[in-house]
């Protein structure tokens, strides 16, 4: 497992501080102890069988163990990035019509994506769900909006 340093998480509608939230890669055959809450809940036990990122809560490592709160976030691959784009209405639109995917992070904070996606908010949905766009056609489309003044 190794924790990468260099995502940052503002949790705003969380109750949890941007602090707790971490981003790790684990590779295959490691297992993840995620702890569903309180004392007469259920753990659940991961066991992942191809590389994957994942956005976790309260991290702890104890014996070789690695148990954590919650799992908001799982991507496939080790390849990721960060990019925060401000939510539009235009951009929304454009994503629902094509049939883009749409993914929930919980939290309110900006989604870890593939390298060569990134993540339109849809804030018509509380700020939790996202659409996940290739960068080419996110680029092509953006550059569209501010030749005609839709964006600064």
């Amino acid at each position: 497992m190794k924790i990468l340093k260099d995502f940052e998480f503002s949790m705003t509608g969380a109750f949890v501080s941007p602090e707790d939230v971490s981003c790790i890669q684990v590779t295959p055959g490691e297992t993840i102890i995620e702890n569903q809450g309180g004392w007469y809940a259920k753990d659940t036990t991961y066991n992942y069988q191809q590389p994957m990122t994942l956005v976790v809560d309260r991290l702890k490592i104890k014996d070789g163990v690695i148990r954590v709160s919650q799992i908001r976030q799982e991507i496939e691959g080790h390849d990721v990035w960060q990019i925060e784009i401000e939510p539009n209405e235009h951009l929304r639109n454009i994503c629902k019509s094509r049939g883009a995917k749409i993914i929930s992070c919980p939290g309110e904070y900006t989604p870890i994506t593939k390298f060569g996606q990134v993540a339109v908010p849809d804030f018509k949905m509380s700020g939790t769900h996202f659409y996940l766009m290739p960068v080419q056609c996110f680029n092509e489309i953006y550059e569209n909006m501010k030749k005609r003044g839709e964006v600064r």
